[in-house]
């Protein structure tokens, strides 16, 4: 009984060792394919943001609220905007895509902060034909207070 499961035992240890098509691995350890990780450009200017444009990337600045306005000045829409280390102002989503505004609750605790945000960095917000030029990142993978 015991040779009956030690021969089972390494019947099912060389079994173990073969590859998908039935060959004996080597005895070399196979190298596992490798997938290449693509880390976010991280943009602190305008002239930083404007390399990224299309891509993903992080904006790192102060995350403040922003009235704003029409063409004629009036107060359009209140929005989240990260201000850059040069003053640029960038969009958290697109104003266009209500869905894309962060919430209360994140506009509340971030206000005021360093943060990071991560997404794809947009020239103007996407999502519609009459546009603002204000750059956006749309959409948003991320907010992180960089605390």
């Amino acid at each position: 009984m015991y040779l009956t499961r030690a021969v089972l035992l390494g019947l099912g240890l060389s079994l173990g060792a073969c590859s998908a098509s039935g060959s004996p691995e080597t005895s070399q350890a196979s190298t596992p394919p490798t997938t290449a990780v693509k880390v976010p450009m991280q943009c602190a200017t305008r002239s930083d943001l404007e390399r990224a444009w299309g891509t993903s990337c992080r904006v790192i600045g102060t995350y403040r609220m922003q009235t704003l306005t029409d063409k004629k000045g009036q107060p359009f829409r209140t929005w989240p905007v990260v201000v850059l280390d040069d003053g640029t102002e960038v969009l958290i989503g697109s104003i266009w895509k209500a869905a894309e505004k962060p919430s209360d609750e994140t506009s509340s605790r971030h206000d005021g902060q360093r943060v990071r945000v991560t997404g794809t960095a947009n020239a103007e917000p996407p999502g519609s034909i009459q546009n603002i030029a204000m750059p956006c990142i749309s959409p948003v993978e991320a907010i992180e207070s960089t605390r």
